[in-house]
């Protein structure tokens, strides 16, 4: 019988590349189950949050990835 090996955590990081740095989050979601109301029947939160010590640091310092040719200049 095969050996099988857990998974090394219980988070799937979402990365984003650009300019060659790296940000990696994960997200929590929440929707309202048992709504009373119409207007939050349908309604689903989703936060983002620092996978790492470099991500939270980058986004701290308000980080913005460098602008690829063509793109608008960033303020």
């Amino acid at each position: 019988m095969a050996e099988v090996t857990p998974p090394a955590g219980v988070v799937l990081p979402l990365r984003y590349r650009r300019g060659g740095r790296e940000l990696s989050l994960f997200s929590i979601s929440a929707a309202v189950g048992t709504a009373t109301d119409v207007t939050v029947a349908e309604l689903a939160i989703e936060a983002f949050y620092p996978a790492d010590a470099a991500t939270a640091a980058a986004l701290r310092s308000g980080w913005s990835a460098p602008s690829e040719p063509g793109e608008a200049p960033r303020d």
